[in-house]
């Protein structure tokens, strides 16, 4: 069995890191794709030799397509994702209408976004622990695990926590 992410490592998926590949002319692009792809599928098929092959591709690799042509099952599943880079004003402004009246609704009920640390990391990982059990089901990963991430690059990531 081929699995990309591992099961078990709450990562929702890998793939190749493609150098400039946003700026590549289309053609280029996917060349470079389906070429990598190629690599791929020859290691899996020659020096694997599985019976089972699951692949999650990351949300900047968009096309699935050369997957199918080279008889993967495709499932595909979405979703959203937001460039925040674009500023606060421009990200309001790209929200609908609803989005909009959501958060006016919000800030009159006095809701506000703080930046939280460990201990609103631990509380988000509770809440984590409740939706799953609510729902009948298991987090795989370790909490430790979880926690590790956080010390390793506590520097690196920012904990928002609305009130």
């Amino acid at each position: 069995m081929v699995f990309s992410p591992p099961p078990r490592t709450s990562v929702f998926y890998l793939g190749p890191v493609l150098i400039n590949y946003e700026i590549l002319k289309q053609e280029k692009r996917e060349n470079n794709y389906i070429e990598f792809l190629d690599s791929v599928e020859y290691f899996i098929e020659n020096d694997l030799n599985p019976n089972y092959i699951n692949i999650s591709l990351s949300p900047a690799l968009q096309d699935s397509r050369p997957f199918g042509w080279s008889g993967y099952m495709i499932e595909p599943n979405y979703d959203y994702v937001i460039d925040l880079s674009i500023g606060l004003d421009n990200l309001l402004q790209s929200l609908d209408k609803r989005g909009r009246q959501n958060l006016t609704r919000a800030r009159k009920k006095g809701v506000t976004v703080e930046i939280g640390g460990k201990k609103e990391f631990e509380t988000i990982l509770d809440l984590l622990d409740s939706r799953y059990e609510h729902q009948g089901l298991n987090i795989l990963t370790s909490r430790r695990y979880f926690l590790d991430i956080y010390d390793a690059f506590k520097e690196n990531l920012k904990i928002f926590v609305a009130k």
